[in-house]
């Protein structure tokens, strides 16, 4: 899939639904599998959306797949991902973290509505290609981890 840019869109949402939709719409994607985890690539990597109206209805996380954590390197990898999101500004940054129900890392960032009204779709798009552009130029550092014994590469990477 080519992943469009779609800031330039003078169109505002008002809601993570509406933003979603919006998104989902620019990309050729169904906005209701979005919103219910459904995974989407943008330059080989795999994302996915979490939205929980409930517990944050301001905020929506944009999740990286990082790939699956082996048995083996699980306690070594889980207290380096939470001493890494102590050294670094979560809502500047991002964090690290484990997709809910799996085993998978995943590297996630949190927009909040309220700082990124009225166009939160454009936040969406902002988000997905930084944190891909990110992935892409760190990928030759992280090989060692990617393709070591922490993390097995998610599906689809070369």
């Amino acid at each position: 899939m080519q992943y469009k840019d779609t800031r330039a869109d003078p169109l505002a949402s008002s809601s993570w639904p509406q933003a979603v939709a919006h998104f989902a719409d620019s990309q050729g994607l169904p906005a209701e599998r979005l919103l219910d985890g459904m995974p989407f690539t943008c330059d080989r990597w795999i994302f996915r959306l979490q939205y929980n109206p409930h517990a944050d209805p301001e905020g929506l996380v944009v999740m990286l797949d990082l790939g699956e954590i082996p048995q083996e390197t699980a306690g070594l990898l889980q207290l380096e991902m939470l001493s890494e999101n102590v050294r670094r500004p979560a809502s500047l940054m991002g964090y690290y973290g484990i997709a809910p129900g799996t085993r998978r890392s995943a590297y996630c960032y949190h927009i909040d509505m309220r700082n990124v009204s009225p166009r939160p779709h454009q936040a969406i798009h902002a988000a997905v290609a930084c944190m891909a552009a990110t992935m892409e130029s760190s990928r030759v550092m992280m090989n060692g981890v990617m393709d070591g014994p922490f993390i097995n590469r998610a599906s689809g990477l070369p």
